[in-house]
């Protein structure tokens, strides 16, 4: 019985998401359906490479929605459920070939619920990452943001630009 009660809440709370997407969405996933007058549509285009100055340009990896680009490198962050009320952030950054390797990372997490995870690392790398979890007072939508900024061994600083990341937890 327990077993079969645990597998009908999951099974409703697949549900209740489903539902609440196809409510956010509209129509959005409905086949010959065309933008709103007087909306700008740009193709999409997938290029093949994976070295190049400016990913947002074509050229480079094919990455997630909640990672961010800028001109010295891109940060990212992922969340997600891992237990009752908790969820794990993974999050990172990578500095471009052009610039010198990060030497100190200071960073923010900021949990949906108002609270924050912070701390330091000192990678010597271009790419740093880390992750972290928190535990929520009740179930629901929450985003993350992850914010700070690294010193470069040249001693340049390169800012996070705050990339976000949307989990339901329960």
């Amino acid at each position: 019985m327990l077993k079969a009660r645990g597998l009908f809440r999951r099974l409703w709370c697949f549900v209740v998401v489903v539902l609440m997407l196809l409510v956010v969405t509209g129509g959005a996933f409905a086949q010959g359906s065309s933008a709103p007058s007087g909306a700008t549509v740009a193709p999409m285009t997938i290029q093949s490479g994976t070295s190049s100055k400016d990913a947002g340009t074509g050229g480079g990896p094919v990455l997630p929605q909640n990672t961010v680009y800028g001109d010295a490198g891109y940060s990212w962050i992922y969340t997600t459920r891992v237990a009752y009320l908790q969820a794990q952030a993974g999050y990172g950054a990578t500095i471009y070939s052009s610039y010198p390797p990060m030497a100190f990372v200071s960073w923010i997490v900021s949990w949906g619920d108002g609270q924050s995870t912070s701390g330091t690392a000192f990678p010597f790398s271009r790419t740093w990452s880390g992750q972290s979890l928190h535990k929520y007072a009740s179930s629901g939508w929450y985003t993350t943001m992850l914010s700070g900024y690294a010193i470069l061994t040249d001693g340049t600083k390169a800012v996070i630009l705050n990339p976000t990341s949307l989990v339901y937890v329960y």
